[in-house]
């Protein structure tokens, strides 16, 4: 149904086809709000230029800020991005979950927008029911935080209407969501030096362990 103080459609992660109908609002060019592991995302098709622009005009985004795509699979973030074997050995330990990666960027149809024109995407698999479920439709999703750029991140559904961030096509509604506030962001250099972009849940002695492991 439409929301008729938000313009936006509502959907629920288990009711009435909600995730096949915002997958299809996905590829159909629309930008959707929907829950993850961590907090409330925006997101559309990370390979629409158009429907990606969106999302920095509604959020109020700098042009110098990437965004993170989300997948389903490690087959799918093969596709988009080079994943060497530390990866996947962070991969078999962490994901789903919340950790991100920022990986050497292979497929140049994605929205140079999401990499701020860089050659490197954050990337991650989500450790929530409803947003694999969708993603296994959608296969790839932008998955930066539903809010207005410096705002505080929305947790429930509720909180949207108490934010400035409208205009968007639909949402899902996942319920409140308490386990994580944000995901910790890393990246591998060429010489394999691990970088912590941002600290999170999953904790740098993890990640050296993980590393180390064979």
């Amino acid at each position: 149904m439409v929301n008729s103080t938000g313009g936006h459609l509502n959907f629920k992660c288990g009711e009435d086809n909600g995730i096949v109908n915002c997958a299809n609002i996905v590829k159909d060019g629309g930008v959707i709000v929907y829950p993850t592991d961590t907090v409330y995302a925006i997101g559309c098709d990370p390979f629409d230029d158009k429907a990606v622009e969106r999302i920095f005009l509604l959020k109020n985004r700098v042009a110098e800020k990437a965004m993170p795509v989300l997948c389903a699979s490690l087959l799918d973030l093969e596709n988009i991005v080079e994943v060497s074997n530390k990866v996947k050995r962070l991969a078999r330990s962490f994901w789903p979950g919340p950790l991100t990666i920022v990986c050497p960027l292979s497929n140049r149809n994605i929205s140079p927008r999401l990499t701020a024109n860089s050659s490197s995407l954050a990337v991650r698999i989500p450790a929530n029911p409803c947003t694999l479920s969708l993603l296994r439709l959608s296969h790839y999703l932008v998955g930066t935080s539903a809010n207005i750029s410096g705002q505080e991140s929305i947790k429930s559904p509720s909180q949207i209407s108490t934010t400035s961030l409208s205009n968007f096509d639909a949402l899902l509604d996942g319920g409140t969501l308490n386990k994580y506030s944000h995901s910790t962001i890393i990246q591998l250099a060429d010489d394999e030096t691990l970088t912590v972009v941002r600290n999170g849940p999953i904790k740098e002695r993890d990640i050296i362990a993980a590393l180390r492991s064979t």
